[in-house]
């Protein structure tokens, strides 16, 4: 059973497609219950493991306030106002809202937003961070105008993408529709939603056309090599690029 589970995305089901930031939306509100203990979600957690021993490196570079953008259940968030940072969450979910304000209690402000139209004065912030979200935008590059209109000088752009080439043979292997990846848990079917991913030289291009200026580039390991069989052909799905930026 565990491994049927872990692996349930194999077996090609019948998905339902949630289009548009509206899908988004209503998807992650009904992820948020189960999101963060779901045993069908291993790749997610195996994918937040790896990120994490490159972001928890850099988030004392952060000041406050500090923006976690598309924040989910709370993540980042919650370490981040744990280490004395004022922060304020967004998400276009308010189920995933409510779990992080209840982990992270009066220390986070939980705002429901747009990535691409923050409710945020100009200069007002110290620092963004931006994980596994910046796929689900669908302008990219209005989202990073709006992080260059709020982020203060010198301030620092947190941000990881999910390899694009490695996700579209990920997709061809499993029949599934350009830009959309696959997410189920105990509460929520199998379902599609947009998620497009980006080479390293695309994100590049997006930040440096914003104004930002790149200060470190690292990559998380592929999948484990003693995950084999099945998942051999999906052994470099992995890789995230994480973007240390400021100006």
């Amino acid at each position: 059973m565990a491994n049927t589970a872990k692996f349930w995305f194999i077996s090609k089901p019948q998905y339902e497609i949630r289009g548009g930031k509206k899908g988004l939306r209503g998807v992650y509100d009904c992820l948020a219950s189960d999101y963060d203990n779901s045993r069908y979600l291993f790749y997610t957690r195996w994918i937040e493991r790896e990120e994490e021993t490159i972001i928890n490196r850099w988030l004392d570079e952060l000041s406050s306030p500090a923006i976690d953008v598309g924040c989910g259940t709370g993540r980042y968030a919650v370490k981040i106002a744990r280490m004395g940072i004022s922060t304020i969450a967004i998400d276009l979910s308010i189920e995933v809202l409510k779990k992080t304000r209840k982990k992270g209690g009066d220390g986070i402000l939980p705002v429901l937003a747009d990535a691409e139209s923050l409710p945020l004065k100009a200069d007002s912030c110290g620092g963004i961070i931006c994980t596994l979200t910046f796929d689900h935008l669908f302008n990219p590059t209005s989202a990073l105008g709006e992080f260059e209109r709020v982020i203060r000088k010198n301030g620092i752009c947190i941000m990881s993408t999910l390899n694009e080439t490695l996700l579209k043979r990920f997709r061809r292997k499993l029949g599934i529709p350009c830009s959309y990846m696959p997410f189920r848990t105990e509460k929520c079917g199998p379902t599609l939603i947009y998620e497009k991913g980006h080479t390293e030289e695309k994100a590049r291009k997006l930040f440096q056309e914003a104004g930002f200026r790149i200060k470190a580039t690292e990559l998380c390991p592929v999948l484990p090599g003693r995950l084999i069989g099945k998942l051999a052909l999906f052994r470099k799905l992995i890789p995230l690029f994480v973007f240390k930026l400021g100006f």
